[in-house]
């Protein structure tokens, strides 16, 4: 399980989010889903652990 806060880094460096907590990861990326190959982006958790987020 990640912890908080989590990171998204945009590989284009137009944006960098960082969320806090799941009402966050909610409200802001329910678009996201980090294995579509649209969204280049690195996300990890407070530990730097690699963290896959993805639409249901």
């Amino acid at each position: 399980m990640p912890e908080y806060p989590i990171s998204i880094d945009y590989a284009d460096d137009t944006e960098s989010v960082v969320l806090a907590n799941d009402t966050e990861v909610m409200t802001h990326l329910e678009w996201f889903d980090s294995e579509d190959s649209e969204y280049c982006a690195q996300v990890t958790d407070a530990k730097n652990n690699a963290v896959c987020l993805i639409r249901y």
